[in-house]
Protein backbone atom coordinates (compact mmCIF):
# COMPACT_ATOMS: atom_id res chain seq x y z
CA UNK A 1 0.00 0.00 0.00
CA UNK A 2 2.88 2.33 0.84
CA UNK A 3 4.47 1.75 -2.58
CA UNK A 4 1.20 2.53 -4.36
CA UNK A 5 0.78 5.79 -2.44
CA UNK A 6 4.36 6.76 -3.18
CA UNK A 7 3.89 6.06 -6.90
CA UNK A 8 0.62 8.03 -6.99
CA UNK A 9 2.25 11.01 -5.28
CA UNK A 10 5.19 10.90 -7.67
CA UNK A 11 2.90 10.89 -10.70
CA UNK A 12 0.90 13.81 -9.30
CA UNK A 13 4.05 15.88 -8.74
CA UNK A 14 5.33 15.05 -12.23
CA UNK A 15 2.03 16.14 -13.76
CA UNK A 16 2.08 19.41 -11.80
CA UNK A 17 5.65 20.15 -12.81
CA UNK A 18 4.92 19.43 -16.49
CA UNK A 19 1.85 21.68 -16.43
CA UNK A 20 3.74 24.50 -14.72
CA UNK A 21 6.61 24.29 -17.21
CA UNK A 22 4.19 24.54 -20.10
CA UNK A 23 2.65 27.66 -18.62
CA UNK A 24 6.10 29.25 -18.33
CA UNK A 25 7.09 28.75 -21.98
CA UNK A 26 7.99 32.06 -23.58
CA UNK A 27 5.62 33.19 -26.32
CA UNK A 28 7.23 35.73 -28.61
CA UNK A 29 5.66 39.10 -29.32
CA UNK A 30 6.75 40.70 -32.58
CA UNK A 31 5.65 44.01 -34.08
CA UNK A 32 5.00 45.08 -37.64
CA UNK A 33 5.33 48.86 -37.86
CA UNK A 34 4.00 51.24 -40.48
CA UNK A 35 5.24 54.83 -40.12
CA UNK A 36 3.46 57.97 -41.38
CA UNK A 37 4.81 59.34 -44.64
CA UNK A 38 4.55 63.05 -43.78
CA UNK A 39 6.45 65.16 -41.28
CA UNK A 40 10.13 65.46 -40.59
CA UNK A 41 12.63 63.04 -42.04
CA UNK A 42 13.67 61.57 -38.68
CA UNK A 43 12.56 57.97 -38.49
CA UNK A 44 10.78 56.21 -35.66
CA UNK A 45 13.40 54.08 -33.91
CA UNK A 46 12.00 53.49 -30.44
CA UNK A 47 8.54 53.59 -28.89
CA UNK A 48 6.51 52.40 -25.91
CA UNK A 49 3.56 50.01 -26.08
CA UNK A 50 1.07 49.33 -23.31
CA UNK A 51 -1.30 46.50 -22.54
CA UNK A 52 -3.33 48.02 -19.68
CA UNK A 53 -0.65 49.26 -17.25
CA UNK A 54 2.04 46.90 -18.55
CA UNK A 55 4.62 48.76 -20.63
CA UNK A 56 6.90 47.38 -23.34
CA UNK A 57 9.87 49.25 -24.82
CA UNK A 58 10.26 48.48 -28.52
CA UNK A 59 13.50 49.46 -30.22
CA UNK A 60 14.80 49.12 -33.75
CA UNK A 61 18.30 47.67 -34.08
CA UNK A 62 20.06 47.21 -37.42
CA UNK A 63 16.79 47.98 -39.17
CA UNK A 64 14.78 45.33 -37.32
CA UNK A 65 12.29 45.81 -34.49
CA UNK A 66 13.17 43.89 -31.34
CA UNK A 67 11.28 40.79 -30.19
CA UNK A 68 9.45 40.83 -26.85
CA UNK A 69 7.47 38.35 -24.75
CA UNK A 70 3.69 38.03 -24.90
CA UNK A 71 2.05 38.86 -21.52
CA UNK A 72 2.40 35.73 -19.36
CA UNK A 73 -0.98 35.99 -17.65
CA UNK A 74 -2.92 36.05 -20.94
CA UNK A 75 -4.28 32.87 -22.55
CA UNK A 76 -3.48 32.17 -26.22
CA UNK A 77 -7.03 32.99 -27.34
CA UNK A 78 -7.69 35.93 -24.99
CA UNK A 79 -8.30 39.24 -26.79
CA UNK A 80 -6.37 42.27 -25.50
CA UNK A 81 -5.64 45.84 -26.63
CA UNK A 82 -2.24 47.39 -27.33
CA UNK A 83 -1.60 51.16 -27.34
CA UNK A 84 1.65 52.49 -28.79
CA UNK A 85 3.26 55.94 -28.58
CA UNK A 86 6.72 57.46 -29.00
CA UNK A 87 6.55 60.19 -26.35
CA UNK A 88 4.53 61.47 -23.40
CA UNK A 89 3.06 59.73 -20.34
CA UNK A 90 0.51 56.94 -20.76
CA UNK A 91 -2.56 56.63 -18.49
CA UNK A 92 -4.66 53.48 -18.78
CA UNK A 93 -7.60 55.25 -17.10
CA UNK A 94 -9.78 52.16 -16.59
CA UNK A 95 -9.98 51.29 -20.27
CA UNK A 96 -10.20 54.88 -21.57
CA UNK A 97 -6.49 55.47 -22.18
CA UNK A 98 -4.85 58.79 -22.90
CA UNK A 99 -1.38 60.31 -23.16
CA UNK A 100 -0.25 63.52 -21.48
CA UNK A 101 2.06 65.25 -23.94
CA UNK A 102 4.03 68.50 -24.04
CA UNK A 103 5.27 70.03 -27.30
CA UNK A 104 8.77 71.30 -26.51
CA UNK A 105 9.35 75.03 -27.06
CA UNK A 106 12.92 74.35 -28.19
CA UNK A 107 12.47 73.38 -31.83
CA UNK A 108 15.57 71.22 -32.11
CA UNK A 109 14.30 69.13 -29.18
CA UNK A 110 10.77 68.72 -30.52
CA UNK A 111 9.14 65.36 -31.11
CA UNK A 112 5.99 64.67 -33.02
CA UNK A 113 3.58 62.52 -31.01
CA UNK A 114 3.11 59.33 -33.05
CA UNK A 115 0.38 56.93 -31.91
CA UNK A 116 -0.98 53.55 -32.92
CA UNK A 117 -3.38 50.90 -31.62
CA UNK A 118 -4.08 47.23 -32.20
CA UNK A 119 -7.29 46.32 -30.43
CA UNK A 120 -8.84 42.97 -29.64
CA UNK A 121 -5.95 40.81 -30.76
CA UNK A 122 -4.99 37.41 -29.35
CA UNK A 123 -1.69 35.55 -29.47
CA UNK A 124 -3.33 32.81 -31.52
CA UNK A 125 -4.55 35.30 -34.16
CA UNK A 126 -1.12 35.77 -35.75
CA UNK A 127 1.37 33.85 -33.61
CA UNK A 128 1.99 36.88 -31.40
CA UNK A 129 2.41 39.48 -34.16
CA UNK A 130 1.02 42.95 -33.40
CA UNK A 131 0.54 45.27 -36.38
CA UNK A 132 0.89 48.99 -35.60
CA UNK A 133 0.05 51.76 -38.06
CA UNK A 134 1.37 55.01 -36.57
CA UNK A 135 -0.28 58.35 -37.26
CA UNK A 136 0.46 61.97 -36.31
CA UNK A 137 -1.36 63.19 -33.21
CA UNK A 138 0.00 66.74 -33.56
CA UNK A 139 -0.42 69.36 -36.25
CA UNK A 140 2.61 70.05 -38.46
CA UNK A 141 3.16 73.75 -39.16
CA UNK A 142 5.56 75.19 -41.77
CA UNK A 143 6.44 78.90 -41.99
CA UNK A 144 7.63 80.79 -45.07
CA UNK A 145 8.67 84.45 -44.82
CA UNK A 146 8.98 86.50 -47.98
CA UNK A 147 11.04 89.73 -47.79
CA UNK A 148 12.81 92.18 -50.06
CA UNK A 149 16.58 92.70 -50.12
CA UNK A 150 16.26 95.82 -47.96
CA UNK A 151 14.62 93.93 -45.09
CA UNK A 152 16.33 91.62 -42.63
CA UNK A 153 14.20 89.38 -40.44
CA UNK A 154 15.63 89.18 -36.91
CA UNK A 155 13.15 86.84 -35.23
CA UNK A 156 9.80 85.16 -35.71
CA UNK A 157 7.90 84.15 -32.57
CA UNK A 158 4.62 82.30 -32.28
CA UNK A 159 3.05 83.46 -29.01
CA UNK A 160 0.33 82.14 -26.68
CA UNK A 161 0.36 78.59 -28.02
CA UNK A 162 -0.98 75.94 -25.65
CA UNK A 163 1.77 73.36 -25.49
CA UNK A 164 0.36 70.66 -23.17
CA UNK A 165 -2.69 68.43 -23.44
CA UNK A 166 -4.15 64.94 -23.24
CA UNK A 167 -4.50 62.80 -26.35
CA UNK A 168 -7.32 60.23 -26.07
CA UNK A 169 -7.27 56.93 -27.97
CA UNK A 170 -11.07 56.58 -28.01
CA UNK A 171 -13.08 55.54 -31.08
CA UNK A 172 -12.71 59.12 -32.30
CA UNK A 173 -9.24 60.26 -31.11
CA UNK A 174 -9.20 63.78 -29.70
CA UNK A 175 -7.35 66.19 -27.40
CA UNK A 176 -8.55 67.63 -24.09
CA UNK A 177 -7.25 69.75 -21.20
CA UNK A 178 -5.06 72.05 -23.29
CA UNK A 179 -2.93 74.23 -21.03
CA UNK A 180 0.46 75.78 -20.32
CA UNK A 181 0.88 78.52 -22.92
CA UNK A 182 4.30 78.92 -24.50
CA UNK A 183 6.16 80.77 -27.23
CA UNK A 184 7.90 79.17 -30.19
CA UNK A 185 10.84 80.98 -31.80
CA UNK A 186 11.53 80.14 -35.44
CA UNK A 187 14.79 80.49 -37.34
CA UNK A 188 15.64 80.21 -41.05
CA UNK A 189 16.90 76.68 -40.38
CA UNK A 190 14.10 75.68 -38.00
CA UNK A 191 10.83 76.80 -39.54
CA UNK A 192 8.77 73.66 -39.00
CA UNK A 193 7.19 72.76 -35.70
CA UNK A 194 4.75 70.34 -34.11
CA UNK A 195 1.82 71.90 -32.29
CA UNK A 196 -0.95 70.34 -30.23
CA UNK A 197 -4.17 70.73 -32.26
CA UNK A 198 -6.01 73.86 -31.12
CA UNK A 199 -7.84 77.00 -32.30
CA UNK A 200 -5.55 79.81 -33.50
CA UNK A 201 -7.79 82.60 -32.19
CA UNK A 202 -5.55 83.58 -29.25
CA UNK A 203 -2.25 82.93 -31.06
CA UNK A 204 -0.12 85.82 -32.34
CA UNK A 205 2.70 85.76 -34.87
CA UNK A 206 5.32 88.35 -33.95
CA UNK A 207 7.96 89.29 -36.54
CA UNK A 208 10.92 91.52 -35.66
CA UNK A 209 12.88 92.89 -38.59
CA UNK A 210 15.12 95.71 -39.73
CA UNK A 211 14.09 97.92 -42.66
CA UNK A 212 16.27 100.80 -43.85
CA UNK A 213 18.34 100.60 -40.68
CA UNK A 214 15.28 100.85 -38.43
CA UNK A 215 14.18 98.01 -36.13
CA UNK A 216 10.49 97.20 -36.38
CA UNK A 217 8.03 94.63 -35.05
CA UNK A 218 4.86 93.44 -36.69
CA UNK A 219 2.26 91.38 -34.84
CA UNK A 220 -0.21 89.33 -36.84
CA UNK A 221 -3.30 87.54 -35.48
CA UNK A 222 -4.05 84.05 -36.79
CA UNK A 223 -7.42 82.49 -37.54
CA UNK A 224 -8.73 78.99 -38.00
CA UNK A 225 -7.59 75.83 -36.25
CA UNK A 226 -4.62 73.51 -36.25
CA UNK A 227 -5.93 70.00 -36.84
CA UNK A 228 -4.58 66.65 -35.75
CA UNK A 229 -2.40 64.98 -38.36
CA UNK A 230 -2.74 67.88 -40.81
CA UNK A 231 0.03 69.99 -42.33
CA UNK A 232 -0.43 73.76 -42.30
CA UNK A 233 1.73 76.26 -44.16
CA UNK A 234 1.86 79.90 -43.03
CA UNK A 235 3.15 82.31 -45.68
CA UNK A 236 3.54 86.03 -45.07
CA UNK A 237 5.33 88.96 -46.66
CA UNK A 238 7.06 92.00 -45.20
Amino acid sequence: MKNILTLTLALTLLSACSSGHKGQLRRLLTVEVSEPATGRADSLHIFQMNYENNQFIVEKQDGTWGTLSWPRDIADDQKIDFYAYNSGTFHYNEGNPYITFTADELLRSQKDLLVATHKQTAYSDADGTVSLRFTHACAIVHFDIATTDSITVNSVVLRHVKKQGNYHYNTTPHWTDLSNEGDYTLTPHSNTLYIIPQPKDSVLLEVSYTAGGTAKTKTLPLTGEWQMGKEDKVIFEI
